[in-house]
């Protein structure tokens, strides 16, 4: 993968699925499939399970990449739609202050 950014966080994304395998199994083969062909190789990160995810020191865009799993496969109908909703009051903050 040509992107060094997106592939340093989905060897941080598969670095934490190895650890969460009710996770893991609840995502498409596809994905994960995706996620271990364009991860990094050469990028050196480790998960700590002792250790909060807030507290992981971790890269923007992998969080970027939990959330969107987050939302896509492991959300209900409602929570969802709250997402969503805060998604959207975020990004109209984000625009009135540029």
């Amino acid at each position: 993968m040509k992107d060094i950014k997106l592939s340093n966080a989905l060897s941080q994304v598969s670095a934490i699925l190895a650890y969460t395998e009710e996770l893991k199994e609840q995502l498409p083969t596809k994905l994960i499939d995706f996620i271990e062909s364009n991860k990094s190789i050469n990028y050196n990160w480790e998960f700590d399970p002792c250790i909060p995810l807030e507290e992981q020191n971790l890269l923007q865009d992998t969080k970027v990449l939990l959330g969107i799993i987050y939302r896509a496969y492991m959300c209900d109908d409602d929570e969802r739609k709250e997402l969503d909703k805060a998604l959207f009051e975020n990004e109209k903050k984000r625009n009135l202050n540029n």
